[in-house]
């Protein structure tokens, strides 16, 4: 079996994960050297991470990640991604406004054999936030 095989099996699990709210299905993708950018000014590291994760589905039920296109090669894989969620708790001062949102995004993950060490990842929480008030 490839790598790229083993890859995308690994993320194929982690998206049925987090489409199951299994959080720490979902982590397990990430290996403890992750490096994710683009959620925050700094680089995350697997805590800031997981706790990032633990806020969003807090604040959000029913979270589906729909991924879209995806491109591979080597140690890389990346796709297009719609995420849709309902707003039920408080999140950044904002209260649960009972609101369905949703937000593209692209990311590209860097893998180690199954786990990821590096993500990058453009997804406007900003817009997200918007469609809250």
């Amino acid at each position: 079996m490839s790598n790229k095989s083993v890859q995308r099996q690994a993320l194929d699990r982690a998206i049925e994960a987090w489409n199951a709210r299994d959080l720490k299905g979902h982590l397990e993708l990430y290996s403890y050297r992750i490096a994710m950018y683009g959620y925050s000014r700094l680089p995350m590291n697997k805590s800031e991470l997981t706790a990032f994760y633990e806020r969003f589905f807090a604040a959000f039920s029913d979270v589906v990640l729909e991924p879209h296109e995806f491109v591979e090669s080597d140690s890389k894989i990346g796709y297009t991604f719609t995420m849709h969620a309902t707003h039920t708790g408080e999140i950044e001062g904002i209260p649960a406004s009972g609101r369905r949102v949703s937000e593209q995004g692209i990311t590209v993950m860097h893998f180690d054999g199954d786990r990821v060490v590096e993500r990058f990842s453009v997804a406007n929480f900003d817009r997200v936030k918007a469609q809250l008030v």
